[in-house]
């Protein structure tokens, strides 16, 4: 059985050729001849639309797909930077080499915590 995935990003690395992809629930890395080095899972969260972290009592939270809204690489830094609909709008900062190393999250909701909702991301300097 073939797992169906909604793909939403998809950047290249200039300087490696590696391939980045921003899907439903998951990102992955493939390498330059488009194999897949390693994946990650994103989703499904308990979210609520309403908060993020510490959420009264009576907002409820149920398990919600993450979609992928922003994926941007950092080259003076080597990061990837991930941004899904789930928490908010929260955003990761993740090793450019391997996605599942060094994983921070932004402290700050940045992207649309909707799932059809535009977004752009942009990396400058400053």
């Amino acid at each position: 059985m073939m797992l169906r995935r909604s793909f939403n990003h998809l950047v290249v690395d200039r300087n490696t050729g590696r391939v980045y992809v921003g899907a439903v629930n998951r990102i992955y890395q493939l390498s330059p001849d488009l194999e897949v080095a390693q994946w990650i899972v994103t989703g499904p969260v308990n979210d609520s639309a309403l908060c993020a972290f510490d959420c009264p009592s009576n907002y409820i939270k149920k398990p919600t797909d993450n979609v992928n809204k922003a994926l941007v690489i950092d080259y003076a830094s080597s990061r990837l930077i991930t941004c899904g609909s789930v928490l908010q709008g929260l955003c990761s900062v993740r090793n450019l080499n391997n996605i599942s190393d060094d994983v921070r999250e932004v402290g700050k909701p940045v992207v649309a915590n909707d799932a059809t909702a535009s977004t752009v991301a942009f990396i400058a300097p400053g």
